[in-house]
């Protein structure tokens, strides 16, 4: 039986490359499939999305300085923020972009990662949602005090932080005038993708229990260019250290901190900048230190002893498809979570301090330990067979979709 050629809008938090791609993954499985793919991006990716081929909506995005720390620690959102903290995550303006692109491109599905403002346009509207997010995020009796009249976050376990979310949230959407009542339950309504897997997502329980949800595997995007110095064969007997700092990790520091405690004739490393740190003159001039925006990092992994990174669940589920240890240096609260279960997994190392504090001494520390300390490779190796078991992502993802749609 031929299947219904759908519109299906995809709304990625596009500040941060991870939700971009994983979206990208399903989207061109969809297209592939005969579907009408278009996507909503702030400025900042919407030429990457449009070199994948698809047409982009521009938008305005949360406030980057506001967003990057969600979730932080106190004292990391105090240190980093100063000033900036008091500004807005700029939710009013994003629900009415998102409700124009609705009624202009006229959806069946809305797929979206990380944007929630979409979800309340196409609660307006009737249209089916669905959304990507790893199942180490915000716990679902979070997310359904975010619709509450009430002042919402009244335990003394949420921080002030999603406190501001929260309400600046309820206020941006009251300010819309929607006409459909609001359920409280809302954020159940859109079943949830999952990329990743139950034996390292689930500590005590599936938080998302009460969704409709489903463990696809982790999401691998393939479109990267094939940038980078081609490590084809180990170097002169060293050991390599790939760096991965991800499009959330502007610490200057922390990086010249990983190069000084590399620098000898031991080691050689390959450092993936991400978007939030620059490059410098200096950097290049470091003899066994590469630096690149972006690289293919499968390919790089493939050749690696070990894998520096901030925690993003995207370049972990890199690093354990690679079985390979990590050492980690979290900024916010995804990162913290993530890394905390890579502890308690014993998968590698956590530098436990703010990213600017972080010493040669410290990364040093940590590298010998795990290269001297075979277990944190024996488990990485035991993820690397579960995560090779959880191949097709993208297609058990594009399978979810079209028969939920169908039944719904």
């Amino acid at each position: 039986m031929k299947k219904e050629k759908l519109r299906i809008l995809f709304a990625p938090l596009s500040i941060f490359i991870s939700h971009v791609t994983r979206c990208l993954c399903v989207a061109e499985v969809l297209h592939k499939r005969g579907h009408i793919i278009e996507f909503v991006s702030c400025q900042k990716y919407k030429m990457f999305i449009e070199d994948a081929g698809f047409n982009v909506h521009q938008v305005s995005e949360i406030e980057y300085e506001k967003g990057l720390v969600f979730g932080a620690p106190h004292e990391y959102k105090r240190r980093f923020n100063t000033d900036v903290f008091k500004m807005s995550f700029g939710f009013k303006k994003m629900i009415a972009e998102d409700t124009k692109i609705i009624e202009n491109f006229k959806p069946d599905v809305i797929v979206y990662d990380g944007r929630i403002t979409h979800l309340l346009s196409a609660y307006e509207k009737q249209i089916p949602c669905f959304e990507i997010r790893n199942h180490l995020g915000i716990l679902s009796k979070e997310e359904m005090s975010f619709l509450k009249i009430e002042i919402p976050f009244n335990t003394e376990d949420i921080n002030n932080d999603e406190r501001d979310f929260a309400l600046e949230f309820i206020k941006a959407a009251q300010s819309q005038f929607f006409n459909k009542k609001w359920d409280q339950n809302l954020f159940h309504l859109a079943p949830v993708i999952i990329p990743g897997i139950p034996e390292f997502e689930i500590q005590n329980e599936n938080c998302f229990q009460l969704r409709k949800n489903i463990f696809v595997g982790p999401f691998f995007w393939k479109g990267w260019k094939k940038d980078g110095i081609g490590i084809t064969d180990k170097i002169d007997g060293k050991i390599i250290v790939v760096v991965a700092t991800g499009s959330t990790f502007p610490f200057k520091t922390a990086i010249n901190s990983i190069c000084n405690a590399l620098s000898d004739d031991r080691f050689q490393v390959v450092i993936n900048a991400g978007d939030n740190y620059n490059i410098f003159t200096e950097d290049i001039k470091r003899k066994n230190c590469h630096f690149y925006k972006y690289i293919p990092l499968g390919m790089y992994l493939e050749k690696a002893d070990l894998v520096i990174h901030h925690g993003g669940h995207g370049t972990t589920m890199h690093v354990l498809k690679a079985g390979l240890p990590s050492i980690i240096i979290p900024f916010n609260g995804d990162h913290m979570v993530i890394s905390h279960q890579i502890e308690n997994l014993k998968l590698g190392l956590v530098l436990k301090k703010y990213p600017d504090d972080i010493s040669a001494a410290d990364v040093l520390v940590a590298v010998n330990e795990i290269m001297n300390n075979g277990k944190y490779k024996e488990n990485a190796k035991y993820f690397q067979q579960l995560l090779e078991n959880a191949n097709c992502a993208e297609e058990k993802a594009a399978d979810f979709i079209e028969l939920s749609y169908s039944q719904k």
